[in-house]
């Protein structure tokens, strides 16, 4: 069975926009993920040392995001997403280390 020069064409049209598609897709996602690793590595690392160092148990959400060049709405939204990191009290903006951690 042979295919035809315009279904071979139409094929490697369907072909090229889903690769296409897949890649506009998974480029964005892919570097997202990358940059909320590392800046969750930031802000554990910084949280470990800061604990190690002071007497403070718990740090602001401020106090964080100056350290870590982070804005306070992204490092709430990156503790409160990862089991490492604890609030103090229900809805106070203070972070700390896990007892595991």
């Amino acid at each position: 069975m042979t295919l035809s020069p315009q279904t071979l064409i139409n094929i490697f049209i369907v072909v090229g926009l889903i690769s296409a598609l897949l890649i506009i897709l998974v480029i964005p996602w892919v570097t997202n993920r990358h940059r909320t690793q590392q800046e969750t590595e930031k802000i554990y690392n910084w949280l470990k040392k800061s604990k190690q160092t002071t007497r403070y148990k718990y740090r602001s959400s401020i106090s964080i995001a100056i350290n870590c060049e982070l804005s306070e709405s992204r490092v709430n939204h990156l503790c409160s997403q990862d089991a490492r990191f604890s609030r103090a009290g229900e809805t106070g903006s203070f972070w700390g280390l896990s007892n595991e951690h």
